[in-house]
């Protein structure tokens, strides 16, 4: 799917969201190695709902930036990457 399509019909996207991505078309991606999907329509993608637990890392870095690492909420709110050090 190209052009803004898909920014116009789901902007409300958001991390954690579920989607389901129906009858792809697998091909060789551009970017990095291995494949990518593509749609041609934006009915090929349904919004299914949100992963309850889904969130982000709450811990500081040494460096003063907020980690970015995705974490499930119900079992702690700190990524193993924190824990560990």
């Amino acid at each position: 799917m190209n052009g803004n399509k898909f920014q116009d019909l789901y902007a409300e996207v958001e991390p954690g969201i579920v989607v389901a991505i129906l009858n792809p078309e697998f091909i060789k991606s551009h970017e990095r190695k291995g494949f990518a999907l593509k749609v041609d329509e934006c009915t090929q993608i349904a919004v299914l709902g949100t992963a309850e637990h889904f969130g982000f890392c709450s811990a500081e870095l040494e460096n003063g930036k907020k980690c970015k690492q995705v974490i499930n909420m119900y079992e702690i709110p700190l990524s193993k990457t924190i824990l560990n050090t």
